[in-house]
């Protein structure tokens, strides 16, 4: 950002290149020349404030006129101090009028516009420029504390678990770096990405072509979180193809683009449609990389967290978008003082989904293979079974998802899904597709379930593999655990949960391969 430094403070320069002075020099006869005729009326007669604004004026006036090439740094400060002196005058000379004129304000509050922007842009530039010498001074010091966020709410405040894993010296040093690299990669995409972006907005665009390009801006926000809302549900049902991706990801800039050149017609700003292309690129990159930062780690079944995460994400581009395009100084502020403590207050929520991207807890294993020494401090309610055992019977399913099932001549209930379970018809002994079924009850040979929004029962026998149980190897040397959560992986113990939902601990040194459960 350009800009004059004086002692600590700087002042900001709107005029920071000699075509937006051009185009204010082109422009001022005009609004000066209203500016007079609105003046004249008799309303205005006994208004002292107006000739400090008509002197204002006159010298603006002047100084434009004497703009050469050699003075156009000098005559731009200049221009500064009067533009600010104008709005101060403009602020007294509302004061004096009569608030019954609504005719008169609203004509010379639009002039008045004008110096208020200017001045709001000019706070804003500052006030960014202030943060920006903030982040530079203490950077390292917000650095450690965005890092050590994760660490600090999962050993202190962890709601989920009550418990507090047995740490060596070691793991200690390894699970604080693992979780400050996860936690402060997940504020870049939520938090700094986002703030980039405004940057790019004031100091990478001329407030010329800002103003003249803030509705295509909004355009291109809506048409962003659009598509990409579009590309989550498509991802989640499989159904994208290469091609149609390239062109959907490319859609929203084609239309704005078509939509800009085709209203200007041949006065279109080169300027402008690079504007256009850059924040389209910058819209969109936020949702995308929170989108697969989040997906592919996490369990698919996980859409809350990930759905919430996102939703931070669009939430805080929103208000970015917002916040620029209001030109307003406490909007801004307000805007941008929400959106930094909304982010730093997720990443105190999320620290659970932050423990299970960096594999230390609250992950679902389809099956982890032990050491047949941990046989004896693993429950009793979990079955042990070998490989000529049929699947485990279901008796009965609510939809709350809690199951009755026979396993080991026992019946136990475990917290399993509808699509965890085989559902064969007795009609015709298929397989019941639960895909698109609702609703899904099951009771003693009898199935309940909503389709096309119609009730529907079918005789049918259901099993499942999908509880927590035993099997053994046939090197008889190990034996394979399935079905279990971790709730913790840190230190020397693992805590582990069953669909039984009993919680156990079991140290690691019987622990071999872990093999995660990417589907449900």
């Amino acid at each position: 950002m350009r800009g004059l430094s004086v002692g600590k403070f700087k002042v900001i320069n709107v005029y920071e290149n000699i075509d937006l002075l051009l185009k204010e020099k082109e422009e001022f006869q005009d609004e000066f020349n209203k500016l007079l005729e609105i003046l004249k009326l008799k309303v205005f007669d006994s208004v002292y404030a107006k000739y400090n604004l008509l002197s204002l004026f006159n010298n603006k006036n002047s100084l434009l006129k004497t703009l050469t090439g050699d003075n156009f740094i000098e005559i731009s400060k200049k221009l500064n101090t009067i533009d600010e002196n104008i709005y101060y005058q403009f602020k007294i000379l509302f004061a004096e009028l009569p608030k019954s004129d609504k005719d008169i304000l609203k004509k010379i509050k639009y002039i008045f516009k004008n110096y208020s922007d200017k001045k709001n842009i000019k706070d804003i530039k500052l006030f960014l420029s202030e943060k920006k010498e903030f982040l530079k001074k203490y950077y390292l010091k917000i650095i450690i504390f965005i890092g050590a966020i994760s660490f600090i709410s999962y050993f202190i405040i962890n709601r989920e678990l009550n418990y507090f894993p047995v740490l060596d010296g070691f793991s200690s040093v390894a699970l604080f770096g693992t979780l400050f690299m996860i936690t402060l990669s997940m504020f870049s995409i939520i938090y700094l990405l986002p703030f980039i972006h405004v940057l790019f907005l004031f100091f990478g665009s001329d407030i010329i072509i800002l103003r003249q390009n803030q509705k295509y801006l909004i355009i291109l926000c809506v048409f962003s979180i659009f598509l990409f809302i579009v590309y989550f549900i498509l991802f989640l049902y499989e159904k994208t193809e290469y091609l149609l991706n390239g062109f959907m990801a490319l859609l929203p800039l084609i239309l704005t683009l078509s939509w800009y050149i085709f209203e200007r017609g041949k006065k279109y700003n080169k300027e402008i449609i690079f504007s256009i292309i850059i924040n389209y690129f910058l819209f969109f990159l936020s949702y995308v990389l929170a989108f697969f930062t989040l997906y592919i780690r996490l369990e698919i079944n996980e859409y809350t967290e990930i759905i919430v995460c996102i939703g931070i994400i669009i939430l805080s581009t929103v208000f970015i978008v917002l916040a620029v395009l209001s030109r307003d100084y406490f909007f801004f502020r307000l805007i941008f003082w929400t959106s930094v403590s909304l982010n730093f207050g997720f990443l105190f929520l999320i620290n659970g989904t932050i423990i299970k991207i960096s594999n230390y807890g609250n992950i679902m294993y389809k099956n982890i293979v032990l050491d047949t020494n941990a046989l004896g401090f693993l429950p009793e309610e979990i079955c042990m079974i070998d490989k000529t055992s049929n699947d485990f019977v279901v008796i009965s399913y609510e939809k709350s998802k809690r199951a009755l099932v026979k396993e080991c001549g026992k019946e136990r209930i475990n917290n399993i899904k509808a699509n965890q379970i085989l559902f064969i018809s007795d009609k015709n002994s298929s397989v019941v597709d639960t895909k698109h079924l609702k609703n899904i009850e099951f009771l003693r040979g009898e199935m309940h379930y909503q389709k096309n929004k119609y009730s529907h029962d079918l005789n049918a026998s259901a099993t499942t593999r999908s509880i927590t149980y035993v099997s053994t190897n046939d090197d008889n040397k190990t034996i394979v655990l399935h079905n279990v959560k971790a709730l913790s992986t840190i230190g020397k113990i693992y805590l582990l949960k069953t669909t039984q939902v009993t919680i156990f601990e079991i140290d690691s040194k019987f622990i071999g391969s872990r093999t995660m459960n990417y589907q449900d």
